[in-house]
């Protein structure tokens, strides 16, 4: 009888046999570098060095991390004070840069995707920051993000100008046109931007971001005139912008964000536009042919005129002399107009608006119909808004108010959704609702709310309405809305008492939460 083979067994049990097969197995360390740095490039830069202690393998494999997070929480982890003296700062400053130096100097500058700089730093820091800037060049990164100052959006919204701050000014002088074909996104915040005449541009670059910039307007016309493939534009509390112009005649821009721009009178839109986001004070938007535009968002803060001067080719809400009118069941308006609607491609328009006026001043909200009328393919609109001042809900017997205003027919046969928010029962937003019902035979659903949903948080305590205006705006939309729509596609929303009593009690906690302040 043979004898059976022993199985050697290594000290810890497992056999010879299976340990070995265990050990022809590819190991993490085996892995192609490009894999090695896709999948060390998902942690942050200072966890990523960490791992240059496992093996003398792995001492250099961080030195190929795709995306390069500089940041007070990457590079000062045990730094919780965001706010110090200036001496501190500049001691935190010094040990920040040092370190940025560290990582880049040991870095192999091959791949790099993602370059983020966010750190408090002025223009006395030029030298390191250009030094960074080479860098960002050398290794043909193809994002940027630069964010000098730790400021909340709060912040940014109330600073005034101070041309005593020093800031970083971005180096154009460094790009031409072959280093500069390698960005592919941008973002710029809290710096000072001056455009040279003969930079070259950024070729390739699609995204654009610019924040809380010290730029005059021919610098951002000039620079946006050399970003030829730019699709999107974001452009946030510059406070020194008097015009935005995006209508040059190569711009492929297909989408536009602009908020809180407290110095911006107009913006000039391009026609290749496809989505418009705007928040801040009313101002007009000019466009000398039909916009590709599908989608509009526009908040409006503080409105305290007429909005009727939005778009400057849509007609005015009072007639000129002389112009022709129509009563059409009430009041006359204005129907004279003799240009073709504006935007022909347009699907969606959302409206914000904080009316912050007296009842003599404040926008007519009827004048919204302007903006459906240059919008002859729209199929959804949502308006929210929230009247701070002059509650005063329709009545009929009032001497004042005893006809409703009314528009000449206009039809929007593609309208299906509507929604509006803030419903008081104010005369004006009534003659909107009748305006849309009676022009929008495809209409299957509009929902009126009484409650506000566009309120600050920061404001409730003085601003949040007393349960009586939430109540005339449901019982007016019952009566005169709902009771009368004969397609039933009206829903009013109700308010309950039981969130009549919380909005109460909200408003009581933090009215004495402020007085205790």
């Amino acid at each position: 009888m043979a004898k059976r083979k022993r199985k050697t067994k290594h000290l810890d049990g497992t056999n010879v046999k299976n340990r070995n097969s265990r050990k022809s197995k590819t190991q993490l360390s085996d892995l192609p570098m490009d894999i090695l740095s896709s999948i060390i490039s998902r942690l942050q830069i200072n966890e990523a060095i960490r791992t240059s202690i496992l093996s003398r393998h792995w001492n250099h494999v961080w030195c190929h991390h795709t995306n390069l997070n500089f940041v007070r929480s990457t590079m000062m982890p045990r730094d919780s004070n965001l706010y110090s003296s200036p001496a501190v700062k500049r001691r935190k400053q010094r040990v920040f840069i040092k370190r940025v130096d560290d990582v880049l100097l040991q870095h192999s500058g091959a791949g790099v995707e993602h370059i983020s700089i966010h750190f408090d730093l002025d223009g006395s820091r030029t030298a390191d920051v250009n030094r960074w800037i080479t860098f960002v060049i050398g290794s043909k990164t193809k994002a940027l993000s630069l964010r000098l100052l730790y400021h909340a959006p709060e912040y940014l919204l109330e600073r005034e100008l101070d041309d005593s701050i020093e800031l970083y000014s971005f180096p154009f002088q460094l790009f031409d046109a072959g280093n500069g074909s390698h960005l592919k996104f941008l973002l710029l915040t809290s710096i000072s931007v001056k455009v040279p005449a003969n930079f070259e541009g950024f070729t390739k670059l699609k995204k654009l971001y610019l924040c809380d910039l010290r730029i005059a307007d021919e610098d951002l016309q000039h620079l946006l005139s050399k970003c030829s493939l730019l699709e999107f534009l974001s452009v946030t509390y510059c406070k020194t912008i008097i015009g935005l112009r995006v209508s040059h005649p190569a711009s492929h821009l297909e989408q536009l964000e602009v908020s809180s721009c407290s110095s911006l009178r107009e913006i000039e839109l391009n026609n290749d536009l496809t989505i418009l986001e705007y928040r801040g004070h009313p101002i007009s938007f000019i466009s000398n042919g039909n916009p590709c535009l599908t989608n509009i968002f526009i908040k409006l803060s503080q409105a305290d005129t007429s909005i009727k001067h939005l778009f400057t080719e849509l007609p005015g809400t009072l007639p000129p002399p002389n112009a022709p009118t129509s009563g059409f069941g009430g009041l006359e308006r204005d129907i004279s107009s003799t240009r073709h609607p504006q935007f022909v491609s347009l699907r969606s328009l959302i409206l914000e608006m904080d009316i912050f006026a007296p009842p003599r001043t404040k926008p007519d909200v009827l004048d919204v119909a302007y903006l459906l009328q240059a919008a002859p393919f729209i199929e959804r609109l949502e308006f929210h808004m929230f009247v701070r001042y002059g509650h005063k809900p329709y009545r009929r017997e009032h001497a004042n108010d005893n006809e409703l205003r009314s528009l000449s027919p206009h039809p929007h046969p593609h309208l299906k959704a509507v929604r509006i928010t803030g419903f008081f029962g104010h005369k004006d937003q009534l003659e909107l609702a009748f305006y849309i019902l009676a022009n929008s035979p495809k209409l299957e659903s509009m929902v009126i709310d009484p409650t506000v949903v566009i309120l600050n948080p920061r404001d409730e305590a003085l601003y949040l309405p007393d349960d009586c205006v939430f109540l005339d705006g449901y019982k007016i939309a019952t009566g005169f809305l709902r009771d009368t729509d004969e397609r039933h596609v009206v829903e009013v929303v109700s308010i309950c008492p039981s969130t009549n009593i919380l909005m109460s009690l909200r408003k009581r906690l933090l009215l004495s939460h402020r007085l205790t302040k």
